[in-house]
């Protein structure tokens, strides 16, 4: 078993982890802060990244942080992870 964390990337459900989260797993699940647990789907994951796609289905509507632009940052600049409002668990 593995444990890990997250963020909603779309409202559709599509969720970003780390790869070695989900490397060798039978069986991914979601847990969101309010405790519900989604059946996720690995999408697709790239090792030398440590990057991981997931899908979840939800009958409600999912909050998601967006991407934010590279060219827009400055040195200095600082996004805290606070700011994340989904945490998840994969396992």
């Amino acid at each position: 078993m593995a444990l890990g964390s997250g963020f909603i990337i779309d409202p559709a459900g599509y969720i970003a982890t780390n790869n070695h989260v989900v490397t060798n797993a039978d069986k991914v699940t979601v847990i969101f802060q309010e405790n519900s647990r989604h059946t996720a789907k690995v999408i697709g994951r790239d090792e030398k990244t440590d990057i991981a796609l997931l899908k979840i289905d939800s009958s409600q509507t999912l909050p998601y942080v967006t991407w934010g632009n590279s060219d827009d940052a400055k040195v200095g600049d600082w996004e805290s992870p606070s700011a994340i409002r989904s945490d998840l668990a994969a396992r």
